[in-house]
């Protein structure tokens, strides 16, 4: 598991199928789902007006990438995978995918482990949420129509990306799997670290009936950059 910006705002079209053929090079099947810097942001108060996902950079992602949600069954556990830069944003898109995940959950017996992937994380301790800008978790009404979906049946694993961190926390009985970025980490001055500020990928085994035990993997060859020290700011360019 990793986070990638296969379809960033800032590439050309030929170089967006360029990093999606990178992908194809994998020797396993991979699955992606989108992210702030591929099809723009969930509204929020004070985000710059070109920053909001769009039906258009929504329809790009499925041109070049493939579906922005979906599932899988492996092994006992069952993924789902969400476009979380939908919630809040009043597209066609955002309707269909509440349905779609709605059914899915319904249709799944108690006895399932379910894992939920997300570009954003969904949650923290209540002290965490209280002090995090509105921009670093899913809106405030997604989660609670996240939960108010799943019912009293607590999620097994949410997985996560965006943050740039890599961290595992246990919250009612859910465990927070945030995987890092492959790039470079944001410095302390303007992200606070939640978590071990590296860069990587996360492997982890799911298997019936066990929860997964994730493990940080640094390959070889993988340079460990602050943005604006190590590489320039690509967010404030």
């Amino acid at each position: 598991m990793s986070r990638l910006d296969p379809v960033s705002a800032g590439l050309s079209v030929p170089r967006k199928f360029s990093s999606n053929r990178q992908l194809d090079r994998l020797p396993v099947p991979w699955h992606a789902v989108p992210g702030s810097h591929d099809i723009g942001d969930n509204p929020w108060p004070g985000a710059p007006g070109d920053s909001t996902v769009d039906a258009g950079r929504c329809q790009r992602w499925l041109d070049i990438v493939g579906a922005d949600h979906w599932s899988l069954t492996m092994n006992g556990w069952t993924l789902l995978a969400i476009n979380a830069q939908l919630p809040g944003s009043g597209l066609e898109a955002e309707a269909r995918q509440w349905s779609w995940l709605e059914e899915q959950l319904s249709g799944l017996s108690e006895n399932q482990r379910i894992a939920l992937i997300t570009h954003k994380p969904v949650t923290a301790t209540d002290t965490e949420m209280a002090g995090s800008p509105a921009y670093r978790f899913l809106p405030r009404s997604a989660r609670n129509r996240l939960h108010g979906l799943h019912g009293q049946t607590p999620l097994a694993l949410v997985m996560s990306g965006h943050v740039h961190h890599y961290r595992l926390l246990r919250l009612d009985g859910t465990d927070h799997l945030w995987a890092p970025g492959t790039s470079a980490v944001l410095p302390d001055q303007v992200q606070p670290r939640l978590g071990a500020k590296r860069c990587g990928i996360v492997s982890l085994d799911l298997a019936s009936g066990t929860s997964p035990e994730p493990v940080l993997v640094e390959p070889d060859g993988i340079a460990q950059l602050t943005v604006g020290s190590d590489i320039p700011d690509p967010y404030h360019r």
